[in-house]
């Protein structure tokens, strides 16, 4: 585990049990991870202390039926993504409140609100084939894969489903307040940012015309920039002003013509092969964004909020 900015490496185990995938509790010393399936299940989670000794440091596991593809959590709930399920548990007691069944989700899409108001606390994820209730066509339809899900934290249920794209989605996030979602589908052309809980459509964003596959979505802490990356290594920086979003009001993205969207203000091309896996972030009270990419690198770059353009790294490091 690292601190990124400044970099530097603050935590090591050298257990022998290798990690599918993690979520640490914000920079606390709470960490939920599951296994690789070469030393550890695929399907067993733990949730560790890393401040206390190897012997004395998990606090929790849990086993589940098929193998964890996500883990998401915040100071109240912590979901764990399945292939085709989502389980809810209340953190302060792991008590597991509910099972949600969502379509095939190997990609493991889930985001929460981290920044937790009162009223805001949301998990969204890719909604089942059952019929809901969409609130951005307002009527009682067949939902297809690229509707997503809005579960309210606090009553435990369903808030409502908002039809995002006509095809299966590829990435979806929140902001940290939960007051915005922005979600890819598979051809990775047009991100959309909806507004919740009302499901409006507030921008439409073209990374490109043609088709690629979307890795990363990340806002910043403030949500007026968004970046996005891609398997073709270029990153996209987008200005969420609220003048377009005013624009966009009462409007559907159903009506819109082909070539519409927002194109981005600022970018940089990442010296990786195509089709290298990256996770996006932007650094909080900064305008630095931070990309882990599967090679083992994590990469610094420096947007100018001004100008725009090209943006310059400032640092590059080996994980």
């Amino acid at each position: 585990m690292y601190n990124c900015i400044p970099f530097g490496k603050f935590y090591t185990s050298d257990d022998g049990v290798g990690v599918g995938c993690a979520e640490m509790l914000f920079s606390t010393s709470i960490v939920a991870m599951s296994g690789s399936g070469e030393h550890d299940s695929p399907r067993k989670l733990r949730i560790v202390n890393t401040r206390k000794p190897s012997a004395e440091s998990v606090l929790c596991e849990l086993t589940f039926p098929t193998t964890v593809r996500r883990i998401r959590m915040n100071r109240q709930r912590l979901a764990v993504v399945l292939d085709t399920q989502v389980y809810v548990y209340d953190v302060s007691n792991m008590r597991l409140l509910t099972v949600i069944e969502t379509i095939e989700n190997k990609l493991g899409l889930v985001s929460i609100t981290s920044d937790i108001q009162p009223g805001s606390s949301v998990i969204v994820y890719p909604a089942s084939s059952v019929l809901e209730h969409s609130v951005a066509s307002n009527h009682k339809r067949s939902q297809t894969s690229g509707d997503v899900a809005i579960f309210d934290c606090e009553s435990n249920s369903l808030k409502s489903t908002v039809h995002a794209h006509k095809s299966r989605l590829a990435a979806l996030e929140l902001s940290a307040d939960g007051s915005l979602m922005a979600t890819a589908s598979h051809r990775g052309t047009i991100i959309r940012v909806f507004s919740l809980p009302s499901g409006r459509l507030l921008h439409e964003l073209r990374r490109g015309s043609s088709p690629t596959q979307i890795y990363s979505i990340a806002f910043n802490y403030g949500a007026k920039l968004l970046c996005v990356s891609s398997a073709n290594m270029t990153v996209h920086i987008y200005k969420l002003d609220e003048d377009d979003a005013a624009k966009s009001k009462g409007k559907s993205w159903l009506s819109k013509a082909p070539e519409t969207g927002t194109r981005s203000y600022a970018y940089f091309k990442l010296p990786l092969a195509h089709g290298t896996r990256t996770v996006l972030a932007m650094a909080p009270l900064s305008n630095v964004v931070l990309v882990a990419a599967e090679t083992g690198v994590l990469f610094q770059y420096m947007v100018d909020i001004d100008k725009g353009g090209e943006c310059r790294k400032i640092g590059e490091f080996a994980l």
